[in-house]
């Protein structure tokens, strides 16, 4: 193989790496914030309290 190819087949290699290591990264967050029992909104990425909707809040306000 010559150089080229080599530089571009390292070049591959490293951004999957990238890519599998931020996806567990993310998947790391979204656990935590699953286990803390709030919400994860994924388009923002980040942890939230909880949506409730008007029913499920007054059914759990006659609780």
């Amino acid at each position: 193989m010559s150089r080229a190819r080599w530089t571009i087949t390292l070049l591959v290699l490293v951004g999957l790496a990238a890519l599998v290591g931020w996806q567990r990264h993310r998947e790391r967050q979204m656990n935590a914030c699953l286990s803390e029992g709030r919400a994860w909104n994924g388009p923002l990425s980040r942890c939230e309290a909880p949506r409730m909707g008007p029913i499920l809040r007054r059914s759990l306000e006659r609780s």
